[in-house]
């Protein structure tokens, strides 16, 4: 089978021309999507958003800093909420290396053997549970002193090593030196080659717009493939706000430039409701609140219907399903007990 060439890049390289990439026989590419629990590369969205609009099939990797398999899952989860507004269809790559463990060190923190392999499943196993490929990047040296292929075998393999040959097997993609260049841009490239077969599957993916969950929650997908972020979105005739990750916010108050506006626990924004002070002195919605009597529970209803038939309750406006209320719950069950008691 022909090989194929291919480059890993980051904010080391800066913003680039992903058509003289293309234009080089340059395959795939490889991109840094961040490091650490929080930080995200400078130029990942513009190099990956570039590279998608080339047609170049993109994986990415993750820079760790974990001190522990907590850190490396945070890790995996950062880096999905990085990714997800791009295609990204090879694998999602953890990047393991000397500073990680230099770092570590510095924590008080020894990663040996055993840190690198449990490290390596926590990070792969939450990036596949969100429907991507996982690999783990290495080198000889990982190879002979940490690797446990019984345990990281069954992801991606991205072997490391700057030779005329691999002094290794089993591998889905070497990267084989650290001074590549490309015609009409100045920076240097890890250069990378791998078998036709490790495209197989990279075409661009087609996803289902809507409603989208996560281990974080919940967010929204529109047509195009966007999704919004640090604003309020309308889906399907209720009005949501999604915060500057992307995430649907819930049971929380939402300030802006006008009145601060309250979302409810299934993230839709409150209307029509009373507020009170709860236990700790903050302001939150009342019991249900009842704007139409069609929204009143069955269980109410006879007290309701038997008042606006002696027009004892005549409501605010509107009639028959559509008589408007205007009442809270606690009210409504005032009723219903002067009700049962013969006052009416």
């Amino acid at each position: 089978m022909a090989t194929i060439k291919g480059i890993d890049v980051s904010e080391f390289q800066g913003v680039l021309d992903w058509s003289k990439i293309k234009a080089a026989g340059i395959k795939f590419a490889i991109l840094r999507a961040g490091y650490g629990r929080y930080e995200t590369d400078s130029v990942f969205h513009e190099n990956a958003r570039r590279a998608n609009a080339a047609g170049i099939p993109i994986g990415v990797y993750w820079f760790s800093y974990a001190i522990n398999t907590a850190g490396a899952k945070q890790e995996a989860q950062k880096c999905l909420e990085v990714i997800k507004e791009h295609t990204v269809t090879l694998p999602v790559y953890f990047d393991f290396e000397y500073d990680t463990v230099t770092y570590a060190k510095k924590q008080g923190v020894t990663l040996g053997r055993q840190a690198f392999n449990d490290h390596s499943v926590a990070f792969c196993d939450t990036i596949q549970a969100a429907g991507y490929r996982a690999g783990v990047y290495y080198n000889l040296d990982y190879l002979d002193r940490l690797m446990d292929m019984s345990r990281i075998g069954k992801y991606s393999l991205w072997f490391a090593q700057y030779n005329s040959y691999p002094q290794a097997s089993g591998w889905d993609l070497w990267q084989y030196s650290s001074s590549g260049s490309i015609a009409g841009i100045s920076a240097r490239f890890d250069m990378n080659q791998a078998d036709e077969s490790y495209l197989q599957g990279s075409e661009p993916q087609t996803y289902e717009p809507g409603w989208q969950k996560d281990g974080k929650g919940w967010w929204y997908r529109w047509e195009d493939g966007s999704y919004p972020k640090s604003q309020w979105a309308e889906i399907d005739g209720k009005w949501y706000y999604f915060g500057e990750d992307g995430y649907m916010a819930a049971e929380k108050w939402i300030y802006g430039i006008a009145s601060p506006y309250y979302v409810g626990s299934d993230g839709a924004m409150v209307t029509d409701k009373v507020l009170r002070l709860d236990s700790e002195g903050k302001l939150v919605p009342a019991g249900s609140y009842y704007n139409k009597i069609s929204e009143v529970p069955k269980t109410y209803r006879e007290t309701l219907d038997k008042l606006v038939s002696r027009v004892i309750l005549k409501g605010a406006g509107g009639s028959g399903e559509d008589l408007i209320l205007n009442m809270g719950e606690d009210a409504v069950r005032v009723l219903v007990l002067l009700d049962r008691a013969g006052v009416f």
